[in-house]
């Protein structure tokens, strides 16, 4: 997993298009900028739930300096996330390209 510094974080809830909500998530980084596409799943079928976990768990990193853990797995769609002072949590999730 690599670590992560927050510099600032963006967290929208859009339609993809098809009539479902996703979660649009962009963190910058001092590294470079990460993006995903978050949906809900068995696993966490809410989308308030996971927005309020990345929110909180963001905000924090950010106002405290405290580094992120993530990992994608492109293949399974799957993104995990290890915030401060949280367990890590895995979503599913497409990366998208800067």
């Amino acid at each position: 997993m690599a670590k992560y510094e927050v510099a600032g974080f963006d967290i929208q809830v859009k339609d993809n298009g098809n009539g479902v909500n996703n979660i649009y998530l962009t963190i910058n980084t001092s590294m470079k900028k990460l993006s995903y596409r978050i949906w809900k799943d068995e696993r966490y079928p809410d989308l308030l739930t996971i927005g309020k976990y990345l929110e909180d768990g963001l905000k924090l990193a950010k106002s405290t300096s405290a580094k992120i853990e993530v990992s994608d797995y492109r293949e399974r769609l799957y993104v995990f996330f290890k915030l401060p002072e949280q367990d890590q949590h895995q979503f599913s999730a497409e990366k998208l390209d800067q």
